[in-house]
């Protein structure tokens, strides 16, 4: 049967295996529903059903198939068989939408609908891609634990609809709830699907007056500074269980220290009678990061908390001693208060990375007076120094560093000086490539740093005898350095940027030749480290630049040597630094100190040899041991030409 034009279906029915097919360009009025008990009817139109008031019911076992874009303000009943709708906006001024037990209904594109009823085990199927959205304001939506199948979006709830009875979001991976200020009376099941709360605006809440039983995903929204920032929140009314990840995505914020921490999941009911077995953790690495800051999931008094910092537990106190055994034995004294935890920020692992650029940087190009040409009357040197290190900073990123550096230095000018003193004054210039890794001990993930540069200048050397080369001595150098800087993490992207500065050194010792080809020679040295880097935006948008400014390094050494009547000249050499500043950075207003290094000691060994008269190989191994668990390696090779 087909029926074309203006339709009046008030009393419609269909029986045994008829199809009806229904095409109208006007309106069609289903005061009284159109009843199908088996078939299928095509409903076709382009118009608008102008029932409301009505009930749009279907019954039977067939499938009742809308196909084109027609509208309608019925309630809408599926009691039996399936009612499909793949044309989007279907049921926009609907008032409400029944599944009966059994019954089905599908669709394939986006609806709104004002209210849902599925009490009756009946249930929505919604495809791939799909979104049925919940209009209604304060509508009370009644459902059931069968409810949704499909993989699309399934409810894209405004705000302050309450739903009533169970929601089961076990469905495919794909499928999606969103569920911003909604309530749930009744029990909600996520097991392998998603419930969003994200929606731009960080504050919504999800409610379950009933039981929660996690396993899917929870997607919020929050702001991430300090304990007062502001974010979604799942508040459980019921028994909890089973494992949910959770995804934050970051709204604001510069980050900041936290202690309580930013709460997203609020245990509400009485532990007493209620059990609470749910466990909640973030995705992928386990942390969300914020400028300097990496928020963890943290577990506290049965709420979950955003946390950028970790609880140090206080040390327990000393139990009073045993009393010595009295008859009237003195009243306890009263006991001091439980003391405070303390709190250790935990710090993401790219700001390991910035430091360690800014010191390689600062330590690349540094010499001693044998380090460069014109400090022995050489002509040309040529110097290549390869070295590992490593620290603690901060108390938690473990830092390591590869350097490699190869210096060219020359003598341009020499003179006398006074009746048998000498000056030289020389050029040097040299390529620096530096790779390290900063590791967070709290949380585990590593970011990589790298930074490579140049560096040219003058140096220049005075000694009280010249011929003799033994005496007093004077030594320094200046250099001009430039360094491109990479830090990379693989959850935050790739972060570029420069620094350049100035670097300079005063040596000045003395040169005692006690006999027998020995040379003892006390040093000490001021070192300038002037490199900084520039300001920039790092891939998680914060702003980095440089919090402490130029420092100044100190030497004390001691060199020693045995010039062999062979040509080959052992060394042995004593070294000890100190650094008055620790390296820091700003990130986002937060500054972080490595506080590390500040003493250290070395102990070189090498040895000097004449390949011909005018060309001589210099080698030497050292190992430095410092505060923060510092300790390097370094080798060095040097060659010499005079002319």
């Amino acid at each position: 049967m087909e029926i074309t034009a203006n339709v009046d279906t008030r009393s419609t029915t269909t029986e045994h295996g008829r199809d009806i097919e229904m095409r109208a360009d006007g309106e069609v009025a289903v005061d009284a529903g159109v009843d199908t008990q088996w078939g299928a009817l095509m409903a076709d139109s382009s118009g608008q059903h102008q029932d409301e008031g009505s009930t749009f019911t279907k019954t039977g076992a067939g499938t009742l198939e809308l196909t084109a874009s027609g509208t309608t303000q019925s309630a809408v009943r599926v009691e039996e068989g399936t009612l499909k709708g793949d044309v989007a906006d279907i049921f926009p001024y609907a008032s409400s939408l029944w599944v009966g037990d059994g019954a089905t209904f599908v669709t394939g594109a986006d609806q709104d609908i004002q209210s849902i009823d599925a009490t009756s085990s009946g249930t929505i199927d919604i495809s791939d891609g799909t979104v049925l959205r919940l209009t209604g304001q304060d509508t009370s939506v009644a459902l059931n634990a069968s409810l949704f199948n499909g993989d699309g979006t399934l409810v894209n709830a405004t705000d302050g609809v309450t739903l009533t009875g169970e929601l089961n979001t076990n469905l495919e991976t794909d499928s999606l709830t969103y569920l911003a200020d909604v309530t749930v009376n009744g029990d909600l099941t996520n097991t392998s699907g998603a419930v969003s709360l994200q929606n731009g605006v960080a504050g919504d809440t999800l409610t379950v007056n009933g039981d929660y039983t996690g396993g899917g995903t929870l997607l919020f929204d929050s702001e991430l500074n300090g304990d007062d920032s502001v974010s979604d929140q799942l508040v459980m009314n019921g028994n909890t269980a089973g494992n949910t990840t959770v995804v934050v995505n970051s709204i604001t914020g510069i980050g900041e220290p936290t202690s309580t921490g930013i709460k997203v999941v609020d245990f509400a009911a009485d532990p007493t009678q209620f059990q609470n077995n749910a466990q909640f953790s973030l995705a992928g690495s386990g942390y969300v990061n914020m400028g300097a800051y990496d928020y963890t999931l943290v577990e506290d008094n049965n709420d979950w908390y955003l946390r950028s910092q970790e609880v140090t537990p206080p040390s327990p106190p000393e139990p009073d001693p045993t009393p010595d055994p009295d008859p009237t034995p003195d009243p306890d004294p009263t006991p001091d208060p439980a003391p405070t935890p303390a709190y250790q920020p935990v710090l993401n692992a790219k700001v390991g990375g910035y430091l360690n650029n800014l010191r390689a940087a600062n330590q690349a190009f540094m010499m001693e007076r044998r380090d460069h040409a014109g400090g022995d009357g050489q002509t040309l040197n040529l110097r290549v120094i390869g070295g590992r290190y490593h620290y603690t900073a901060a108390g938690q990123l473990a830092q390591q560093e590869d350097t490699s550096t190869v210096l060219l230095s020359g003598g341009l000018f020499s003179g006398c000086w006074g009746t048998d003193g000498e000056w030289m004054l020389g050029a040097v210039g040299g390529y620096s490539d530096n790779q390290g890794d900063s590791r967070s001990n709290m949380t585990g993930t590593r970011a990589d740093n790298q930074n490579h540069g140049y560096a040219v200048g003058l140096t220049s050397s005075w000694y009280q005898h010249g011929n003799q080369k033994q005496g007093a001595w004077l030594d320094s150098w200046l250099q001009y350095a430039w360094f491109n800087n990479d830090v990379s993490e693989h959850e935050d992207g790739v972060d570029r940027y420069h620094s350049s500065g100035i670097i300079a050194s005063l040596e000045a010792g003395y040169q005692w030749l006690p006999g027998r080809g020995v040379v003892i020679e006390p040093q000490a040295q001021v070192i300038y480290q002037g490199v900084q880097q520039d300001d920039f935006t790092a891939a998680n948008h914060a702003r980095v630049s440089q919090s402490q400014g130029d420092d100044i390094q100190t030497r004390l050494g001691l060199h020693s040597e045995w010039r062999t009547a062979v040509g080959v000249t052992p060394t042995l050499d004593l070294n000890y630094y100190h650094d008055p500043h620790a390296t820091e950075i700003e990130e986002d207003g937060s500054t972080i100190s490595d506080d590390a290094v500040k003493l250290r000691g070395e102990i070189k060994v090498g040895v000097t040899g004449n390949i011909s008269q005018r060309v001589s190989l210099r080698g030497s191994v050292a190992w430095q041991k410092g505060s923060d668990d510092f300790a390097q390696t370094a080798g060095f090779l040097s060659m010499t030409v005079k002319w």
